[in-house]
């Protein structure tokens, strides 16, 4: 199956907390990976969302 990845940044003006990780997150810019793959159709081309990713930065020394 063909595949596609999308990128875009998010911008949280407080501090947040995401479920599965220990830390809570400071403010600020995240980039956003979103993977998709082409369902089969004869018709037109559609996408289905696979997998997404929010990246964060980890600084050594943090801590």
């Amino acid at each position: 199956m063909s595949s596609r990845t999308t990128t875009s940044v998010v911008t949280f003006l407080y501090p947040f907390v995401v479920a599965g990780y220990t830390d809570e997150l400071p403010a600020g810019e995240y980039q956003v990976l979103a993977d998709d793959e082409v369902m089969q159709s004869h018709s037109f081309a559609a996408y289905r969302r696979t997998a997404t990713y929010l990246l964060i930065n980890w600084h050594a020394g943090k801590s």
